[in-house]
């Protein structure tokens, strides 16, 4: 045996008493034998109130000069903002999420086969200017107000509208151990039927955290366009906070 097959030999025994090292102990060096172990899942919900209603607005206006479009977008926007603002909303809690100018185009019509016309090209024939802003409220009671005050002035759109829980650290940290304690007496049981012991817990892992609105009232504000006599109605109610976890344990 070569000088090169020896150093090679040597190499290839230290890695795999390298590897056996690390499959055989744990984080904190004790022995571990990772096929000894069960695995439970838990679930955790918690039922809060939503104390605050987001929603963002676009305004969009189209015109031959960059200027006017921004002009005629900012318009509306500000008297947009006027409005909500009778209504609360403070200044911290309005923001923009995007503000663009962009060409506007149009498509031509060129001649086609048997008489008729077909557009085949387009040209810039204009300028967009558009504006995203984003509001947030803590009056739930005033839910319906804004969105028929922003609708009064005729935005581009009106989207993203959500009750939610402003501060739910504590909420989540209280589903996550809700959880856990699902889990544990879970584990409990499944030794038992088992008849082994619970040792350490080898690893945890906290999956999909999820928030599922349970709608249980509604309110009605004034009318959503002008002086349209439809009532915006906006269900409000409660969100189920979940939180699932992974525990595995090792076994004796």
């Amino acid at each position: 045996m070569n000088e090169n097959q020896i150093h090679g030999w040597k190499f290839w025994v230290l890695l795999a008493l390298v590897v056996f090292a690390v499959s055989s102990f744990g984080k904190d060096g004790e022995k571990f034998d990772g096929t000894k172990t069960i695995a439970v899942q838990g679930t955790g919900d918690v039922y809060a109130i939503q104390d605050t209603v987001m929603l963002s607005f676009t305004v969009t206006k189209t015109a031959k000069d960059v200027k006017v479009a921004q002009k005629d977008m900012n318009d509306v926007v500000t008297q947009i903002l006027k409005a909500v603002k009778t209504l609360g909303v403070e200044d911290k809690n309005v923001k923009t999420i995007s503000y663009s100018v962009y060409p506007h185009y149009v498509n031509e019509a060129s001649p086609c086969p048997y008489g008729s016309y077909c557009p085949t090209n387009s040209k810039v024939d204009g300028f967009d200017a558009s504006q995203t802003i984003e509001i947030k409220m803590h009056d739930l009671d005033k839910s319906g107000e804004l969105v028929s005050e922003i609708g009064k002035f005729n935005p581009t759109s009106v989207s993203g509208l959500q009750f939610v829980v402003e501060d739910d650290k504590a909420l989540l940290r209280e589903a996550r151990q809700k959880a856990i304690d699902d889990a544990k007496t879970k584990a409990k049981e499944l030794a038992r039927d088992l008849g082994v012991r619970l040792g350490r817990v080898v690893s945890f892992d906290e999956g999909g955290r999820g928030y599922q609105p349970l709608y249980m009232m509604a309110s009605e504000k004034g009318g959503m366009g002008g002086d349209m006599p439809t009532p915006t109605v906006m269900p409000t109610g409660q969100n189920k906070i979940t939180s699932n976890v992974t525990i595995v344990y090792e076994i004796r």
